[in-house]
């Protein structure tokens, strides 16, 4: 049993007007804590806020990262609002690809939150499927672990 604790998500609200920037710094990975990410994105929608714009410009992100944003993504649409990825660098824009998260976001820049969310137009489908595939993953990951533990 791994006793390591998880590493906390950094970041960072920007809000302009009725849009609110979220800028993650550091790491989002398999070790990372999301639930201050969680419960901050919650906070923020319980507040009246649904247009977010996530920016990823100073982040390492991994797979669980990706579920993570996609999570995020759900959450937000699942209460009405928006979500936008903005700051998306070459590292990450590749990852989306290899991914094929980028049919879901644009990695249009723009210069401001506003303009983000005039060009983006969430694919609810592409979502559901991509919540579905990241479901299954864990489901097989978990029976996986169970499989290989020796009693």
């Amino acid at each position: 049993m791994d006793l390591k604790p998880k590493r906390a998500v950094k970041f960072d609200l920007h809000v302009d007007g009725s849009i609110v920037t979220v800028s993650l710094t550091g790491q989002l990975t398999f070790d990372s804590d999301f639930d201050s990410l969680r419960d901050t994105i919650d906070r923020l929608l319980d507040l009246g806020y649904r247009e977010l714009v996530l920016d990823l410009r100073n982040i390492f992100i991994d797979s669980a990262g990706l579920g993570e944003i996609v999570r995020l993504s759900l959450i937000v649409e699942g209460r009405g609002g928006r979500l936008k990825i903005d700051g998306i660098i070459d590292r990450i824009r590749d990852t989306f690809k290899i991914a094929g998260l980028d049919r879901l976001w644009r990695a249009d820049h723009r210069p401001s939150p506003r303009g983000l969310l005039d060009q983006f137009q969430p694919n609810p489908m592409a979502l559901a499927f991509w919540a579905l595939s990241l479901i299954a993953l864990v489901l097989v990951l978990m029976a996986i672990l169970r499989s290989s533990h020796v009693y």
